[in-house]
């Protein structure tokens, strides 16, 4: 058996010409070239060899490409999740207030004030969904969200600017702006 030489092998040209090799295929060495002429089949092989390493580049690459935009997708995924619990305690809490309605006390009235007052959200939700009660005028629209809003009962001890029989001012509470505002 013969030993090849390397030094008889010009790498440059062999990089070279394994570049002009069809990235999709394979040579393979025929077993007659291996008897006739060994330096054309250390040539065949170390072209698949530089061959197959720029294949393994290639596929880094693309690995690398692959995992830019997996790590994007699950930062898109977090932010989703994020935004979603955001929500759903957005949710409760106007649950929490919707619960609260109508307002029948003063105590029920400062929670519903500082609720509604810390959380614009929560306020433009809440004037959101009075607009929807609606009515046939604005006469009906305000008496059915006032309904809505107050009891019978706790809004007798109100008059609109507090000036009648010492009563408190309805002007200045949050059920006065959620009723002018969803109008």
């Amino acid at each position: 058996m013969k030993h090849f030489d390397r030094t008889t092998i010009n790498h440059d040209s062999i990089i070279g010409s394994a570049s002009d090799v069809n990235a999709d295929s394979v040579e393979t060495i025929n077993p007659n070239l291996i008897q006739e002429d060994p330096a054309e089949v250390q040539k065949q092989i170390i072209r698949q060899l530089v061959t197959l390493n720029a294949r393994s580049k290639e596929h880094g690459e693309y690995l690398h490409t692959i995992m830019m935009i997996l790590n994007d997708m699950q930062e898109r995924q977090k932010i989703s999740t994020d935004q979603l619990s955001a929500t759903s305690s957005s949710s409760h809490e106007f649950e929490k207030i919707y619960e609260t309605l109508p307002v029948s006390s003063e105590e029920s009235l400062n929670i519903l004030q500082n609720a509604l007052t810390n959380n614009d959200t929560l306020y433009n939700k809440t004037v959101k969904m009075l607009s929807l009660i609606g009515g046939g005028d604005v006469k009906e629209s305000v008496r059915r969200i006032l309904r809505k809003l107050i009891t019978n009962e706790y809004a007798k001890t109100f008059s609109y600017t507090g000036h009648k029989n010492s009563k408190n001012a309805f002007n200045k509470t949050i059920l006065s702006s959620l009723l002018i505002m969803s109008n």
